[in-house]
């Protein structure tokens, strides 16, 4: 009788513990969806210009980069090719509707456009803001600078100019020019950064993403009519 008081009390036990595991993997199984669901919606749109005539393949390359960056940090991209080409009805342009809260023009820029800058010596990219902690929405990538610093490096332009994009994007959503000791957002980057971006390991830390989250967010429900009146320059 107490072996099988025993064995009855085991079998209740056995059955706690497996209705607890399925408490346990609904549970985690509603914050995965929860996550996902909340990735799908807090999504950016990216408006690129590209005046350095980048080829196809490698614009390409560069922006499933930058989304796979952001996309890591919770963030999900859509991506508009603004470029004005020849031939171009206005009228059918995507990016004339209007511009979004949660909306960041990127623009490539060539070298005689960049020789116009007072900083194009010193930095891959640059960022706009009202101020620093102020709103942003316009971020550049000189790509003569892509160019040089993938020669020198041996590097793919596509992964140059996506992490740069990357990097801009974050100056604008964490909404500061400051720079990182590690990560993505770090100031410089040598061989060893460039090593990691290969191989998909340059990103933002745990606290960037969350940071980059709640600003989306917060784009998303209210609406920000920042105007950039002071260039803010990401060195």
């Amino acid at each position: 009788m107490e072996k099988q008081g025993f064995r009855v009390k085991g079998w209740g036990l056995g059955i706690a513990r497996r209705w607890g595991l399925l408490v346990v993997f609904i549970t985690l199984g509603w914050a995965v969806s929860a996550a996902k669901a909340e990735e799908a919606s807090l999504r950016i749109t990216v408006r690129v210009y590209d005046y350095a005539a980048v080829s196809p393949e490698i614009l390409a390359a560069a922006e499933e980069e930058t989304a796979r960056i952001l996309h890591a940090a919770g963030i999900g991209t859509e991506w508009l090719d603004c470029t004005v080409q020849q031939g171009t009805n206005p009228n059918d342009d995507t990016c004339r509707r209007p511009f979004g809260p949660a909306d960041l023009i990127v623009r490539i820029l060539p070298e005689p456009m960049a020789a116009r800058l007072p900083f194009r010596n010193i930095t891959l990219g640059f960022a706009l803001l009202t101020e620093e902690g102020g709103y942003g929405f316009v971020a550049g990538v000189l790509y003569q600078k892509v160019e040089s610093l993938a020669n020198e490096t041996h590097t793919d332009r596509y992964h140059i100019l996506g992490h740069g994009i990357a990097h801009e994007i974050g100056h604008l959503l964490l909404r500061t020019l400051k720079h990182n000791g590690r990560g993505l957002m770090r100031a410089n980057w040598g061989p060893e950064e460039l090593q990691l971006a290969c191989r998909g390991l340059l990103r933002f830390t745990p606290e960037e993403a969350a940071r980059l989250r709640a600003e989306v967010r917060m784009r998303l429900i209210g609406s920000t009519a920042a105007t950039t009146t002071e260039i803010a320059l990401s060195r």
